[in-house]
């Protein structure tokens, strides 16, 4: 998966972490999605992270919205502030 992700689709590999989850690795009552998702929130180096999920439904302005100034300010004034879409 990493060689076809850094050569044929040219992911910068210091962006890259492959993490595989063994069905032994988990509770039964818990779903392998939000085990990988969790896995991938662990590893986030950014200082800001943009989740969504197909359950979501996004408003047809969100980029718009998202690209305000205002918006973008209040999200660096304050390192504690969340957005929840």
């Amino acid at each position: 998966i990493h060689q076809l992700l850094t050569e044929d689709y040219k992911c910068p590999s210091q962006h890259l972490t492959v993490q595989v989850l063994s069905t032994n690795k988990y509770a039964s009552t818990e779903y392998p999605v939000n085990v990988l998702r969790n896995m991938a929130i662990s590893k986030i180096t950014t200082t800001h992270l943009f989740y969504t999920d197909i359950d979501f439904w996004l408003s047809a302005d969100v980029h718009n919205v998202l690209q305000l100034s205002h918006f973008k300010q209040a999200l660096v004034d304050d390192p504690y502030k969340a957005v929840v879409i």
